[in-house]
């Protein structure tokens, strides 16, 4: 199990992994690999943020002042990489899942209350959150991610 681990143009998805004593980790989702990291989600967005010195919650506050929302807003990782993070509730609703918002291909609902997230490698993320509600965030990110690079060309 890695202990760091930095988000990159490889990083498809990251997700809450609890181990049998109940600590969260992460299990990472690269085009093609997959990693275990000692460390939760969120706390690999947050010091990914530091190490291209920046600041997840400044990134929070920029995305809710353009898309006049305040909460669960995807956030630009980069502009450049067109990398723009977006977190749902995993399926036992437990932890989170980060998807990268440009490796997402299709959605599709699923049982109920529950989306299915298909990536372009082909992995398929189970999230706790409905299907209208994760395509509303989907267009969302694209939005975001077509302002940051034209602010940031």
């Amino acid at each position: 199990m890695k202990e760091n681990y930095y988000i990159s143009k490889n990083t498809y998805v990251f997700q809450s992994n609890f181990d049998k004593n109940g600590f969260e980790n992460s299990k990472v989702l690269e085009k093609n690999r997959e990693i275990n990291v000692r460390k939760s989600p969120l706390h690999i967005v947050k010091e990914s943020y530091e190490r291209i010195a920046s600041d997840y919650e400044g990134a929070v506050r920029g995305a809710r002042a353009i898309l006049n929302k305040r909460n669960q807003v995807p956030v630009v990782y980069s502009a450049l990489s067109e990398i723009v993070l977006l977190h749902f509730p995993s399926i036992d609703r437990l932890g989170k899942v980060w998807v990268i918002n440009k490796y997402i291909q299709h959605i599709k609902p699923y049982e109920g209350n529950k989306t299915i997230i298909q990536m372009d490698n082909g992995h398929s993320i189970p999230v706790g959150m409905k299907f209208h509600l994760v395509q509303d965030r989907c267009i969302q990110a694209t939005y975001l991610q077509t302002v940051a690079q034209q602010r940031h060309p």
